[in-house]
């Protein structure tokens, strides 16, 4: 009897396990390669977003036209970049026209200095 309530409690944990995993939403970010990434690393690793249901898949941008047509086209729900690209992207001056309007829009900043101007007098 012992060996048999064993069994179905490793069957159990077996279901419960895939179960938990085919309840997780897949969440796609891209985001240019560099250190501003390591709270994003930290919380994969760690498992923050997992426990919360989220399943990461982080994307390197190579350029801010992939990241906007990574937007755009669905492949990618949230893009780590620099503000200058999303008011571009929004005012129709980006590096490339998109194929429809873009909605755009800024909801965190985490990082500052990363981007300076640097000039000489």
């Amino acid at each position: 009897m012992r060996k048999a309530a064993a069994w179905l409690a490793a069957l159990l944990a077996v279901v419960a396990a895939d179960a938990a995993q085919a309840q997780m939403t897949p969440l796609a970010v891209m985001t240019f390669p560099g250190g501003a990434n390591l709270p994003l690393w930290v919380a994969e690793r760690k498992e923050f977003l997992a426990r919360n249901g989220l399943s990461l898949n982080i994307q390197p941008a190579p350029n801010s036209v992939a990241l906007a047509r990574g937007l755009m086209n669905g492949s990618v729900e949230i893009a780590l970049t620099a503000f200058d690209n999303v008011v571009a992207y929004q005012e129709g001056q980006g590096e490339v026209a998109l194929d429809a309007a873009p909605d755009f829009f800024a909801f965190m900043a985490f990082s500052r200095g990363t981007l300076r101007l640097v000039v000489n007098p």
